[in-house]
């Protein structure tokens, strides 16, 4: 009798011992950490695996050409813009953009004659200030008597026609791409003042009527893509177009 008595409490305990065991397992089953699982014999990764990078691309002549475009006022600045520096001069010959822009109002010169010797300074006036050109003072070499202002007038822009040909060289990148340069319309409304006059300086009408031109450029790729990181071959040459002055 006392045998069939402790029946139902070694029951109860069994049936205890099995239930702790099942939380046990729902618990571990709930947190243990992600791991990669088995597909057919292949293992997947799980979502927290750091992604892959991006495949290399090669460099397209029409992403190359979109780059150009839009960098097009850093290929050749030197023949997009001009330098026009204002300075206490002894020279009556002047370029053709000074001239011109004096013929505008939008640089005055005053002379002046100390010690008996003619001199002629000039500067912009409020019409030239109002262009917003860049202009930067620098020291001309005799302290505060004879000071020099550089002013730098955009005068043309360079437009890239198309690219002829890429080479590759694992991240990095030529394009061969022709351009020629249109004056804007200060550029325009300079040659139309220039005509037929003859002026030392730049040879506005010769620089820009060169036609088209050639010229590299250097690319470089990133995670993200290709990237324009300038000329190649800079226009560093002695231009035949430019011949010097003896005054502003």
């Amino acid at each position: 009798m006392l045998s069939s008595k402790r029946q139902p409490v070694r029951l109860i305990a069994m049936l205890s011992a099995i239930i702790v065991v099942l939380a046990g397992a729902l618990t571990y089953a709930l947190t243990r950490p992600t791991s990669p699982t088995s597909t057919n014999g292949i293992m997947v990764a799980q979502s927290s695996a750091p992604a892959s990078p991006k495949p290399m691309t090669e460099l397209d002549r029409a992403t190359a050409l979109a780059a150009l475009r839009a960098n097009a006022s850093t290929l050749d600045p030197e023949e997009t813009t001009e330098t026009l520096i204002l300075q206490k001069s002894t020279g009556s010959e002047r370029d053709a953009l000074s001239a011109y822009l004096i013929s505008r109002g939008m640089v005055a010169c005053t002379t002046t004659t100390p010690q008996y010797v003619k001199e002629t300074a000039c500067a912009l006036t409020g019409s030239g200030n109002a262009q917003h050109w860049k202009t930067v003072a620098v020291d001309g070499g005799c302290y505060k008597d004879c000071p020099v202002t550089k002013v730098t007038v955009p005068l043309a822009d360079v437009v890239v026609e198309q690219v002829t040909g890429i080479q590759l060289l694992q991240n990095q990148a030529t394009a061969h791409f022709t351009y020629h340069i249109e004056p804007n319309a200060l550029g325009h409304s300079l040659l139309g003042w220039i005509g037929h006059k003859h002026f030392c300086g730049t040879d506005y009408p010769a620089t820009w009527g060169k036609g088209t031109q050639q010229n590299e450029a250097a690319f470089e790729q990133f995670d993200d893509g290709w990237r324009f990181s300038g000329v190649s071959s800079a226009a560093a040459f002695f231009d035949p177009n430019v011949t010097l002055c003896n005054g502003l």
